[in-house]
């Protein structure tokens, strides 16, 4: 039990779900938008060579095309902001964060790099920092549901429940379809003794992502704190077959 509501307070969930390479082709693909729309923005050929080793995983040579990029012209926002966006993903969030720093030194309304450099203070546990560049995101743009699910992981960790459910809430009025959402808000329900709510939110969740195994866990232990031992056992047995070890919850609850 102890070890769920561990989990929980981690809330490594962004990380989980929301695979960087997923990530990592939305961004490319809006910084590439943006060089052929001409802005303000610097972006040469090492630029855009940089973001196609990014979709191709070749990470060291984004790096360096980055590089040169920015020795070519020093005030180029977007390479910088390329390379920490590199750095994050090879998990040096050190490097991120100072990347990321230049990029919004350079460009204060950077909407992008106070985001990734929000999840990588989020990664390296300065809650502080993070929350405060999150908050930047959400007063740049407030249509984006990814910003509110990574506000409600970084108010869940400071133990502010309501503000985190309050968050969550706002990322499925954007996005109502998001199992992410509704699996964050189901461990946030469940972590503040909002047992039933917290399965119907797991629930949902599942209904929009049957893969979830971390789901059912969650949902089979808060069924367990009802009593519900059957339908907590179906849950961890169905976390079991996709894969997610499951061994000990069953070994615990269903004998």
């Amino acid at each position: 039990m102890e070890a769920v509501f561990l989990y929980i307070r981690k809330l490594k969930i962004l990380k989980t779900y929301i695979t960087l390479k997923r990530f990592s082709i939305i961004t490319v693909l809006i910084l590439l938008a943006s060089c052929t729309q001409k802005t303000e923005q610097y972006c040469d050929d090492a630029f855009v060579r940089g973001n196609n080793y990014i979709l191709n995983s070749d990470f060291l040579n984004a790096k360096k095309e980055f590089v040169n990029s920015i020795k070519s012209n020093p005030k180029n926002s977007n390479a910088y902001y390329g390379l920490a966006f590199t750095y994050s993903i090879e998990g040096n969030n050190a490097a991120a964060i100072k990347n990321y720093s230049e990029a919004i030194n350079l460009n204060k309304n950077f909407t992008l790099a106070y985001y990734g450099r929000s999840n990588s203070y989020f990664a390296y546990g300065n809650l502080k920092e993070a929350k405060s560049d999150i908050e930047k995101v959400i007063e740049l743009n407030d249509k984006l549901p990814s910003a509110y699910q990574l506000l409600a992981n970084i108010e869940s960790q400071n133990s502010n429940y309501l503000n985190a459910i309050e968050s969550i809430n706002k990322a499925i009025n954007l996005e109502p379809e998001s199992s992410v959402s509704y699996f964050v808000k189901g461990t946030l329900q469940g972590n503040s003794g909002d047992l039933e709510n917290a399965i119907n939110s797991l629930s949902k969740s599942l209904k929009l992502n049957p893969k979830n195994g971390m789901a059912y866990i969650y949902r089979g232990t808060f069924k367990s704190q009802l009593e519900d031992k059957k339908g907590a056992c179906e849950d961890f047995h169905s976390a079991e077959k996709l894969g997610f070890k499951a061994k000990t919850y069953i070994d615990n609850y269903c004998k």
